[in-house]
C-alpha cells in the first residue's frame, strides 16, 4: 500500500519496483541511551547490510546485532556508523538467501518518484511502506547534514522504521534518516545519500577504490592526513593525568578527525585502556533549557559512558539514587567506570566532541566545573584522560576560571593544511595537481580542511580544472554555496558584522570595534602587523556581497557607527561638568551587569566589582575617567589593549567581557575578575622569592608573553605592579598541576 502524494496536481504512474523480501531485515536494539529502538537494515551487497545510526547507538565496533529476515535470524557485526550522516554498516554471511539491493546510484532529480521499502510498526514482512516525490536531491538537514528531502510528511509513511531503503526506478538513493523536521510542524522527511554509506565500506573492500571520500564523510584512517605539530601536542598532555587536551578551532576544520584519529592511535599502542567517545550534538537537548535540565543530561552522559563500557542501563540506575544528579554522576564514575579501568592497569580516554554545545545552557558552568574536578581529583582519577573538541572561545564557556578545564592546559589550536598536506589530499584523490593547481586552491580556500576536500571532490566529481572551480561564473563554482549560506546565517544575527566585514573591503585599515574579535576568532578576517585586516580566504569576499537586510555599502562610503555598545554619539558636544566622574552609584547597570562596589582607583579611572544575575558572573569593571575618554588617541588605547588581551587568548591573560562607553562618554571595559596580589605586593611581603617559586612564575610569565609576540602584540607595561599571583598554599591544597597560579594583565596602566 503506498500513502497519496501532498500534491494536487496529477501525475503519470510510476510503476513500483518491490525487491526481494530477504533484502531487508528487522532490526531491535536495547542497549543504546534512548532504550529499546526499532530500524530496517538492507543488504546492498553479498557481505555488507546498512541501517540508521540510531539503531547501533551505544554498541561498540565488533558488536553482535540480530538481524531478522523473512528467512530466519542472522547475526551482523557492527562495523562503523557516521551518527552525523545518520548511518552505519554491518558485516553479514554471504550465505544469506536472495539478493542484496543493488544497484546503487547517486543520481536523483527534484520532482522524481521514490519509494521506501522495509519494516512498518508491527510489520513482520517487508513491503513498499509510502510513495514519495524527492523535494530536494541537495538538501540540508538541519541536524545533521546532507540529506535528500522527500516532499511526503511523517504521517504518511505507514510507520516506515529508520533506516528503510529508500529506491528510485529500482535503483538505491540511500535509506530514511531517524529523525524529522519537527520544527516546523511539517514533520518534513529526510533521506540519507547513498554516498555516506558508501564511504564507510571497508577500504579492503574492493568497491572501496572506487568511491570518493565525500566530505562530511565520516573518520576513516585510509583518508587522514597527518597534522604532525597539533598531534605531538595533544600527545604529549596524554602522556599524563591533570592535563585535558582542547582542541579549538572553528567549525568543519578538521577537530572530529583529528579527536577520532589521536583515539584510534591510542587504541593501537595502549591494549590496556578504554576509549569512550562522545558526541555533546547528539544529545537530547529538549530539557536543556529547563530548570532541572541538568539532571537528565549528566544522567544521559552517564549512560553513554556506561554503555560504552559494557554496563547496562539498570547498573547506571543502580546508583543513580540521590537527589544530586552531580553525586550520582560521581558515584557511578567512582563505584563502575573507574576500577573497571584501574583493575588492568590501564587508562581512560574519554573524547567529547562539540564540548561548547552546552553553551547557553544553565548547566554550562556545573558541567565544566565536573571535568575541571575529575581532571584535578585524586590518585584513583589519575587514570583518566580527558579529550575536549570546541568551536568556542575558551574563556567564554565558563564564568569562574577556578572551574575551567581550559586553562589546565594550552589549547591545541588547529592551524590552516600546509601545502604538503594539501598534496597529499590530492593524490588520495588521484588528482595530479601541480604547484601552480594547488596555489589557485590555497589563494581561494586556503588550508581550510573542509573547503580544501570540497573542492578536490568536487574537482573529480565534475571533471573540472581549479580555474574552473574558482571560477564564480561557472556552474561548478555553485558546491561552495551551502558552505557560504552556513556561515552567513550564523552572522545574520549580527548585521554590524555584516557592515564590518564590507568596510574592510573597501579600506582594510578601517577600525573593526567590537566586530573584530568574533570575526578574527571565526576565522573569517586575519591581521597583517599593519593591524590592517582581510578575508582569511579569497572564497570569503562572497559573504560581503548584501548585508541580511539587503542594502549594499558603496564603494568610499563611510557607513556610520554599527558599534551596538556604543552608547553615545562621540562627536556630541558636552559641557565639561558632564565628563568628570567621580563615583559610579552602588547598583548602577552597565552592559548586563549591575555595580556591587568600588575596589581600587588610580589616576587614569577606576574599578569595580560587578555582577551579572543572568549569567551568574561575578567580574571587573575598569572605566577611564571620561576626560581621559574625549582624549581619542587614549580612548582607543585603551579599548585596543582591551581587544588585543581576548585575541591571545591564553590561561595566564586576563579575560575581557564586554566593553563599550557610558552616556558620559567614559570608557570601559568589564574583565574577569580576580583575586589574589601583585607580585610587587609579595615581593614585599616575603622578599626573596623561593627558586622553585620564582622559576615558575618566571616561566608562566614568559609563556605569557610568547603568546602574545605570537600574535604580533607586544606588551609594553610587564613589570611587577601588572603581574597577579593567587596563593601557592591554596593551589597545593587543590593538587594543580596547571599555569593559572599567575597572569599577565595585558592591558596597560594598573590605575
Amino acid at each position: 500500500m503506498t500513502a497519496s502524494m501532498d500534491s494536487s496536481s496529477e501525475r503519470i504512474p510510476v510503476p513500483v519496483h518491490k525487491p526481494e523480501p530477504e533484502c531487508c531485515a528487522f532490526v531491535e536494539t536495547s542497549v543504546g541511551p534512548l532504550g529499546r529502538v526499532q530500524g530496517t537494515a538492507y543488504r546492498f551487497a553479498k557481505q555488507f547490510a546498512a541501517t540508521s545510526e540510531l539503531v547501533v547507538r551505544g554498541l561498540r565496533e565488533g558488536a553482535i546485532v540480530q538481524l531478522r529476515f523473512p528467512s530466519g535470524v542472522y547475526e551482523g557485526t557492527f562495523l562503523r556508523s557516521d551518527a552525523e550522516a545518520d548511518c552505519a554498516i554491518l558485516a553479514i554471511s554471504p550465505n544469506i538467501p536472495g539478493e542484496p539491493l543493488s544497484p546503487m546510484t547517486r543520481a536523483c532529480e527534484a520532482g522524481s518518484m521514490c519509494h521506501a521499502y522495509g519494516y512498518g510498526g508491527g510489520q513482520t514482512e517487508p513491503s513498499v511502506l509510502f510513495e514519495s516525490e524527492i523535494s530536494t536531491p541537495w538538501g540540508e538537514d538541519p541536524q545533521r547534514g546532507p540529506a535528500i528531502v522527500l516532499k511526503l510528511s511523517l504521517e504518511n509513511t505507514n510507520g516506515a522504521l529508520p533506516g528503510c531503503p529508500v529506491l528510485q526506478n529500482g535503483l538505491v538513493i540511500g535509506h530514511l534518516k531517524s529523525r524529522v523536521d519537527a520544527d516546523s510542524g511539517k514533520h518534513t522527511l529526510y533521506v540519507c545519500p547513498i554516498r555516506f554509506v558508501e564511504a564507510l565500506i571497508p577500504h579492503e573492500a574492493e568497491s572501496k577504490k572506487r568511491t570518493l571520500q565525500p566530505p562530511h564523510a565520516a573518520y576513516d584512517p585510509a583518508w587522514y592526513v597527518s597534522r604532525e605539530d597539533e598531534e605531538q601536542k595533544a600527545l604529549g598532555y596524554l602522556d599524563f593525568p591533570g592535563q585535558p587536551v582542547v582542541l579549538w578551532a572553528p567549525e568543519l576544520f578538521g577537530k572530529t578527525w583529528l579527536l577520532r584519529h589521536l583515539l584510534s592511535n591510542t587504541q593501537k599502542h595502549d591494549a590496556k585502556s578504554q576509549v569512550v567517545a562522545i558526541n555533546l550534538d547528539l544529545f537530547d537537548k529538549s530539557g536543556w533549557q529547563q530548570q532541572q535540565g541538568l539532571e537528565p543530561f549528566l544522567r544521559e552522559l552517564a549512560l553513554h559512558i556506561g554503555l560504552a563500557l559494557g554496563e547496562t542501563t539498570e547498573t547506571v540506575q543502580q546508583e543513580w539514587t540521590t537527589s544530586s544528579p552531580t553525586a550520582n554522576l560521581d558515584r557511578f564514575m567512582r563505584r563502575r567506570i573507574l576500577p573497571k579501568v584501574t583493575e588492568q592497569s590501564g587508562r581512560l580516554f574519554l573524547a567529547i566532541d562539540r564540548a561548547d554545545a552546552v553553551l547557553g545552557s544553565p548547566f554550562q558552568n556545573t558541567f565544566f566545573g565536573i571535568l575541571r574536578g575529575w581532571a584535578e581529583a585524586e590518585e584513583s582519577w589519575s587514570c583518566l584522560r580527558l579529550l575536549l573538541s570546541i568551536s568556542t572561545t575558551p574563556a567564554l564557556l565558563v564564568s569562574n576560571r577556578h572551574q575551567s578545564p581550559f586553562n589546565l592546559t594550552d589549547a591545541v589550536e588547529l592551524r590552516d593544511m600546509n601545502d604538503t598536506q594539501v598534496q597529499k589530499l590530492c593524490d588520495l584523490y588521484h588528482l595530479s595537481w601541480g604547484k601552480e593547481e594547488r596555489g589557485v586552491l590555497r589563494n581561494w580556500v586556503g588550508g581550510h580542511p573542509y573547503l580544501v576536500r570540497l573542492a578536490l571532490f568536487n574537482a573529480v566529481k565534475q571533471n573540472v580544472s581549479p580555474r574552473e572551480l574558482f571560477d564564480p561564473g561557472h556552474p561548478a563554482f555553485g558546491v561552495f554555496d551551502r558552505f557560504l549560506n552556513r556561515v552567513t546565517e550564523r552572522l545574520r544575527a549580527f548585521p554590524e558584522r555584516f557592515e564590518a566585514l564590507q568596510r574592510v573591503l573597501v579600506d582594510p585599515a578601517t577600525d573593526l570595534r567590537d566586530a573584530e574579535l568574533p570575526l578574527m576568532r571565526a576565522g573569517i578576517l586575519v591581521r597583517d602587523a599593519e593591524n590592517h585586516h582581510f578575508p582569511r580566504y579569497e572564497l570569503y569576499q562572497k559573504l560581503a556581497a548584501k548585508t541580511p537586510s539587503g542594502r549594499r555599502i558603496g564603494q568610499g562610503k563611510t557607513t556610520g557607527n554599527v558599534d551596538p555598545t556604543a552608547l553615545v554619539d562621540t562627536d556630541l558636544d558636552l559641557k565639561p561638568s558632564q565628563l568628570s566622574v567621580e563615583k559610579v552609584e552602588v547598583g548602577k547597570v552597565i552592559g548586563n551587569y549591575h555595580v556591587r562596589r568600588e575596589i581600587g582607583r588610580g589616576g587614569m579611572g577606576i574599578v569595580y566589582e560587578v555582577f551579572s544575575e543572568p549569567l551568574k558572573k561575578r567580574a571587573a569593571l575598569k572605566l577611564l575617567h571620561a576626560h581621559f575618554s574625549r582624549d581619542p588617541e587614549l580612548s582607543q588605547r585603551f579599548l585596543n589593549e582591551a581587544r588585543c588581551v581576548n585575541i591571545i587568548q591564553h590561561p595566564s591573560i586576563i579575560n575581557i567581557y564586554e566593553m563599550g562607553q557610558l552616556k558620559d562618554g567614559s570608557t570601559y571595559f568589564i574583565m574577569e575578575f580576580l583575586e589574589g596580589e601583585s607580585m610587587a605586593d609579595r615581593l614585599e611581603k616575603v622578599g626573596k622569592l623561593p627558586l622553585p617559586e620564582a622559576l615558575r612564575l618566571a616561566h608562566q610569565i614568559a609563556s605569557a608573553l610568547s603568546a602574545t609576540h605570537e600574535k604580533g602584540i607586544v606588551h609594553r607595561d610587564a613589570y611587577t605592579f601588572s603581574i597577579l599571583c593567587f596563593d601557592v598554599r591554596y593551589m597545593a591544597i587543590q593538587r594543580r598541576r596547571n599555569r593559572d597560579d599567575i597572569f599577565t594583565a595585558a592591558i596597560g596602566s594598573t590605575g
